[in-house]
């Protein structure tokens, strides 16, 4: 039977002690007593639990973060303050002030509530003052002014702490303070005072542990500053101290990996092979392996690399070493044997799974680079096959065919192969409920009974053959009795890849085409040349452009292109050449200044306008009043360059001189015209639209006026003509054609009739006209018939004048209406009326003809 109490004589020393201390006066020892076993014993330990979680997220000993707060231990720090807060609210007065202070402090720093925890530092520290605690408080005072960011203050309280330290030989607190102000240089970059900061620290060498870590640390200091030699001997120097396991192991695989760097290569594959035989780092050989795999490479053993890294890829497939594997088994798949399909595939898993970041980031960005490259690749073959396909379309027929009877002869191998399984499968069943094992891929199985109809196929027309270079057998439907499954499966997915996609007929040109074709060329060569960074390949693609597709619209910029291959394949002269190719012949493009600062040569003013020099020569002529020479300049600078912004600047002074100074009003409007069509959105467009558009109404008018003049013209016209007719003497021989002379001179009465004049609106001059040359070539007085006739003509005239003089009143009224609208247009029509009345005085006067 087990004993309920079991006491040593320590035991009873302390019972003993704590009665004698009820006798004693004064109640703090019991008030102690009662305060450690109600609140202070659970208190610390659950600080203690909750410390030593947060000690095992900590990965570094320099980390500048502090780590992040597992569930549990945020359960245990928050069970800290609430005991803690309660020992102080109702404990006041116990000795475990300063302990459940401290406590809580470092609780709300775990926490990361800084604020919270600097005030209850400092309450022990002003509170407590003779306390064995303060020094420690005042050192996480320090360290809490650093995660603050109060860095002057921080550092200055760390350094009094320092001083305190050394005087009563506090060891761990002055290393503490050490670690903390190689921190501070850390986060603000100076690598350099890290460094020595941690030289110190291993000089002082309190704590064997943490000397080596230090050791580890400033080994990888001394390589973000390319110190590698110094970095061999930080790693080397480790082992001197008393590493803990994980400090080792990293320490030695950074030894090695910087043995890489500096090409010792045999060196860091002996390290790796040697930790590869030791048990001790089973738990390791992901790295290890991905370690020695990487060596090869160095070596430039690409098979045996590949080796190791599949090794890592397949066998420790979630690590983040597989991640790393996978980037360089891409890497060298790219790189060394220019296999980019392989390449894409093992780019992408490290893109998407499990990876270091620094080449999952990387990796996510040649995955770009992959699609984009396949992309083109793809679009540049079936452009190139659609190119063909216009060039020759009995191709387009012939793969048509092809892929029909590609088609046909697939379905029919799956058939066969699933109805032979069917077989099997049901055999296997029989079998298996008769309580036999036969082995059935022994059984040879006939499926020229089944359900598939190939009679009806002429096997002759399948020419294609099988991957094995075999002609098919003509009887499809009974050749797989002699055939294994596995054959016949393997021959249906090689059919498979064979058969593609079915032909496209095209759509489009054969030059659309060859644009496109250049496009993705083009394209293509820019990859290999900035992205995979073959210069070679891109050479390659952009040569054949300026060779195949001379002047393709993309010349200028292949040629920069070519010209920077050849830069960097350090050929200057065949670079040059291309340089002032683009210089010399391309001066309106973009690109010419490029090739202008490649040459060094001065920059090219992209503004300039070839037209410049033709306005300027056409203007000087106009000044000098050859104006019909000046037409010809301006409207010859449209002709030329119809692309340039003086064009329609141009127009508009071939117009302006045409109606102003040449008094060529058709002409002019033609040519403003011109304007409105070709440059509709110019501010010379909307200069002349107002104009334009009053000439075109007047014109419109005229027009109706001209046809109402020719009109009457027509009928006192056929009206004379039957009256001279009926004038002249009836030939008494009615078989007889009339003499040649006689009909002439009908013609001339008939003729004595101007319609132009009518047109003209000169009404009552054709009217004597007319009666003057019809009473004249007849030379015998009017008849009451022919006098009534002209009457009626007359009356019409008339009535035509009247009609005139409305069109001109509505004419007059439109022209007012716009004035109204716009001043502008009202002085310019003003002053076309002032001109043209002048116009008729001068004329009326003799004085222009």
């Amino acid at each position: 039977m087990k004993k309920l109490f079991r006491f040593s004589i320590g035991n009873y020393i302390g019972l003993f002690l704590i009665a004698l201390s009820l006798l004693a006066p004064g109640c703090g020892v019991w008030r102690d007593f009662t305060t450690y076993f109600n609140l202070y014993y659970n208190l610390s330990d659950l600080y203690s639990q909750a410390e030593t979680a947060m000690k095992e997220q900590k990965k570094n000993l320099l980390d500048l973060e502090e780590p992040a707060i597992p569930s549990t231990a945020t359960t245990l720090f928050n069970q800290v303050i609430e005991k803690s807060s309660n020992l102080l609210q109702f404990n006041g007065q116990s000795s475990y002030v300063d302990d459940a202070l401290l406590m809580l402090g470092k609780a709300f720093y775990y926490m990361q509530n800084y604020q919270k925890a600097s005030r209850k530092f400092d309450e022990l520290i002003s509170t407590q003052p003779n306390s064995k605690l303060v020094l420690e408080a005042e050192l996480w005072s320090g360290k809490t002014q650093m995660r603050l960011r109060n860095f002057d203050k921080g550092l200055q309280i760390l350094a009094d702490v320092k001083e305190k330290a050394t005087k009563i030989g506090n060891g761990n607190i002055i290393t503490q303070t050490l670690i903390e102000e190689i921190k501070y240089q850390l986060r603000i970059k100076n690598s350099v005072a890290a460094i020595e900061g941690c030289k110190n620290l291993i000089a002082y060498d309190f704590d064997s542990e943490i000397s080596a870590e230090i050791c580890y640390e400033m080994g990888k200091l001394h390589n973000s500053l390319n110190q590698y030699d110094d970095a061999i001997k930080a790693f080397q120097s480790v082992s001197r101290y008393s590493p803990t396991f994980d400090v080792r192991f990293n320490a030695t695989v950074e030894l090695g990996k910087t043995l890489r760097l500096v090409k010792k290569n045999d060196e860091a594959l002996k390290i790796f092979q040697k930790m590869r035989t030791e048990a001790k780092y089973s738990d390791k050989y992901d790295v290890i392996e991905l370690e020695t795999g990487l060596s090869f490479m160095e070596l430039g053993k690409y098979d045996k690399a590949i080796n190791k890294l599949v090794i890592v890829d397949t066998g420790f497939a979630t690590s983040l070493s597989a991640g790393t594997a996978r980037f360089f088994l891409a890497k060298i798949f790219e790189e060394k044997y220019l296999l980019f399909d392989s390449a894409a595939v093992y780019y992408k898993k490290t893109a998407t799974q499990t990876s270091a970041p620094e080449y999952q980031e990387k990796a996510i960005i040649k995955n770009a680079i992959f699609t984009k490259y396949f992309g083109i690749r793809s679009q540049l073959k079936d452009q190139e096959k659609q190119l063909n396909y216009i060039k020759h379309p009995e191709e387009f027929a012939r793969d048509s065919v092809k892929f029909v009877e590609d088609t046909t002869r697939l379905g029919m191998m799956t058939r066969e192969a699933n109805d032979e399984a069917n077989i099997r499968k049901s055999f296997e069943q029989f079998t298996n409920s008769m309580g036999r094992n036969i082995d059935t891929s022994k059984i040879k199985t006939d499926t020229s009974k089944t359900k598939t109809d190939t009679s009806k196929i002429d096997s002759t027309k399948l020419k294609n053959k099988l991957p094995d270079n075999k002609p098919p057998d003509n009887k499809i439907g009974e050749s797989n009795q002699n055939k294994d499954t596995t054959g016949n499966y393997k021959a249906m997915a090689q059919l498979s890849k064979l058969q593609g996609t079915a032909p496209v007929k095209p759509q489009i040109s054969a030059d659309s085409a060859t644009t496109l074709i250049v496009k993705s060329r083009y394209d293509m060569g820019n990859v290999f040349y900035a992205d995979f960074n073959m210069v070679d390949s891109a050479v390659y693609y952009y040569s054949n452009i300026l060779t195949d597709y001379p002047g393709a619209k993309l010349t200028p910029q292949v040629s920069y292109s070519l010209g920077n291959c050849y830069e960097s394949l350090n050929n200057k002269a065949k670079a040059d050449s291309l340089f002032n190719l683009i210089y010399n012949n391309y001066k309106t493009e973009n690109i010419v200044n490029a090739a202008a600062l490649k040459l060094k040569k001065p920059q090219i003013d992209l503004n300039y306008d070839p037209a410049d020099s033709s306005y300027i020569e056409a203007e000087k002529i106009m000044r000098k009043k050859d104006y019909s020479a000046s037409v010809n300049g301006f409207y010859g600078l449209y002709m030329k360059y119809p692309k340039s912004a003086l064009a329609p600047k141009a127009l508009l002074a071939a117009g302006w001189v045409l109606e102003n100074d040449l008094k060529l009003s058709d002409s002019a409007a033609a040519v403003y015209d011109t304007i409105v069509t070709k440059y509709p959105k110019s501010i010379y467009a909307s200069a002349i639209k107002g104009k334009l558009d009053v000439y075109r109404l007047d014109r419109e008018k005229k027009k109706s006026a001209a046809a109402l003049a020719n009109s009457v013209a027509a009928a006192a016209a056929d009206s004379a003509k039957k009256s001279a007719l009926a004038l002249k003497p009836e030939n008494t021989d009615k078989d007889a054609k009339p003499a040649k002379s006689d009909d002439k001179k009908v013609e001339e009465k008939i003729n004595g009739v101007k319609r132009d004049e009518l047109a003209q609106k000169d009404v009552p001059a054709v009217k004597n006209a007319n009666d003057s040359k019809i009473t004249g070539a007849t030379k015998e007085p009017a008849t009451p018939a022919e006098i009534k006739e002209l009457k009626a003509v007359s009356g019409k005239i008339e009535e035509f004048e009247k009609l005139i003089t409305t069109l001109k009143s509505e004419q007059n009224s439109l022209q007012a209406k716009m004035a109204e609208k716009n001043p502008k247009l009202g002085e310019a029509i003003k002053l076309l009326n002032e001109t043209k009345a002048n116009l008729e005085n001068m004329k009326k006067n003799n004085l222009v003809k």
